[in-house]
């Protein structure tokens, strides 16, 4: 747990955050219907989140985080998905 202040460099945070980077940034290609289904997943998870922020399970600064993590991986999924049909067209 982090408790405020600066993250070592190192630290499992670090480490997780770069792994995140390394995995918005590197795509590969994904069959559509998985990518698909990923991505309908993530906007459930938009819409649960939103009811956790709309009932005050969690804050808004956790809401927002929330929402961003799953709008990254939304874009990832999509991405995936136009890499896996730029490949089938060649």
């Amino acid at each position: 747990q982090v408790k405020g202040g600066y993250v070592g460099a190192g630290s499992t945070f670090e480490r997780v955050g770069s792994f995140l980077f390394m995995t918005y940034y590197n795509p590969k290609p994904i069959h559509p219907d998985e990518c698909d289904l990923q991505i309908a997943d993530y906007e459930l998870k938009k819409e649960y989140h939103d009811y956790q922020r709309q009932e005050k399970f969690i804050t808004l600064l956790q809401y927002k985080f929330a929402v961003m993590e799953c709008e990254c991986w939304i874009i990832y999924y999509k991405r995936c998905k136009q890499l896996y049909m730029k490949g089938q067209q060649q």
